[in-house]
């Protein structure tokens, strides 16, 4: 008696075409993901520095003085009083300040700020911020 009819399954090189091609898959995916994280850091980051300029304004409105919004492009760090934020890796920072210190952009007490420029980058490509020196909003330059 001969089961080779009634069998079914697949063959060896069926499975072997499918493991070549789950590997072809693997192989592909991650490089083409990676640019998608890459636009995820710059937009975190983007969104977190205008909060944070809005925060500075806002502060600088409610206790009556000056705050100063600080950056470190060195250590890839910005904030303001004494809190530090750090940047999202690979993302690179410069500021464009009408002050003396350049890595200052300075809010005052009846809403408007020093002025600046803010510029983020990374491989994903960049994105500018514009801080309004008469009225201190921040926002994005498209």
């Amino acid at each position: 008696m001969s089961r080779a009819g009634n069998q079914a399954g697949f063959t060896l090189l069926e499975l072997l075409a499918v493991l070549a091609l789950a590997g072809m898959l693997i192989a592909l995916v991650p490089p083409l993901l990676g640019k998608g994280s890459d636009r995820a850091r710059l937009d975190h980051d983007r969104r977190a520095i205008l909060d944070c300029l809005r925060q500075a304004r806002g502060d600088a409105i409610v206790s009556g003085a000056t705050v100063a919004f600080r950056v470190d492009p060195g250590h890839h760090l910005y904030g303001v009083g004494k809190t530090d934020r750090a940047l999202e890796a690979g993302v690179e920072l410069t500021v464009e300040s009408p002050l003396a210190h350049p890595g200052e952009i300075h809010f005052f007490a009846d809403g408007s700020a020093s002025g600046g420029r803010i510029e983020l980058s990374n491989l994903a490509g960049r994105d500018r911020l514009q801080i309004d020196w008469l009225t201190g909003r921040a926002g994005a330059i498209p």
